[in-house]
């Protein structure tokens, strides 16, 4: 069983109409198209529903409020993140995100459950999934590691912003290329040796494993991306998945890579109403 942690948001889909993309004018007319939006869970939550997708139990705990789109798990306070996206076929035409902070005492309550959770269900694994929304505090992530010790479980976590110390203690890291250039990482384990792994995701390009046992440079399979949305979300949960399987991490990593190239072949992240 794995515990995921983090900022959950709605995302909504919509296909629509329009007579043209003209560089020249900045407006471009747009009718949706049967008026109909495709709800999802994202962030932290997708990254929950993908966990479970592939045969796992997962149990997912976020300051924000309880949808029917969430997978199970809890849920605090009214203040949710929702990023609407508007597609033209397969082309993505506009996207609005309606960021929402949680309030401290959400973050605090969920993060109590959160533990008495671990200590309770003993997860094989704990995903922290930060989105830069607030959930996610130095302060949540010390609580989170002392736990997950408490149990003997992994710890992973998915970086946002600037504060590398901030996830001291957790045994990996997972950042992009844009992400490790904001946390100032280097691919060189002798200035993080408070992270035990940390996996260099770079789009279509190698992934490069860094270890106390060395580095490694893991290719990518050729893949045709229809939508990169929600890419992230499914490596670490395959990576997740992996690890708690007992697969080698370099065996693990693949599996996460595999798994990130299926959500590159639809569109948006999933159609809750589907499920």
């Amino acid at each position: 069983m794995i515990i995921v942690y983090g900022d959950a948001m709605l995302d909504l889909t919509y296909q629509v109409n329009t007579p043209r993309f003209a560089p020249e004018d900045p407006t471009v007319p747009v009718w949706v198209r049967h008026g109909a939006a495709v709800r999802s869970a994202g962030g932290a939550a997708n990254v929950a529903h993908r966990v479970g997708s592939l045969g796992v139990k997962a149990y997912l705990f976020a300051p924000s409020a309880a949808t029917p789109e969430m997978p199970h798990g809890e849920f605090y306070g009214d203040r949710l993140t929702v990023k609407t996206r508007w597609y033209c076929g397969q082309k993505l035409v506009f996207r609005l995100d309606e960021d929402v902070t949680p309030l401290v005492a959400d973050i605090d309550i969920t993060l109590l459950r959160c533990e008495l959770a671990v200590r309770k269900m003993r997860p094989e694994a704990i995903i922290i999934s930060d989105y830069g929304k607030g959930a996610v505090t130095s302060f949540v992530v010390d609580r989170l590691v002392a736990a997950a010790k408490e149990v003997d479980a992994v710890v992973l976590a998915d970086p946002k912003g600037r504060v590398l110390g901030k996830y001291d203690g957790v045994d990996w890291l997972t950042p992009n290329a844009e992400e490790a250039m904001l946390l100032g990482l280097v691919k060189d384990k002798r200035f993080i040796p408070n992270v035990r792994n940390i996996v260099f995701k770079a789009g279509p390009a190698p992934v490069t494993y860094m270890s106390n046992a060395g580095t490694s440079i893991i290719e990518v399979p050729p893949c045709e991306v229809l939508d990169p949305t929600g890419a992230g979300d499914s490596f670490i949960a395959g990576l997740a998945v992996g690890l708690v399987q007992g697969l080698h991490p370099m065996q693990a990593i693949r599996a996460a890579i595999t798994n990130a190239q299926a959500a590159c072949k639809i569109m948006g992240v999933y159609d809750a109403g589907a499920q």
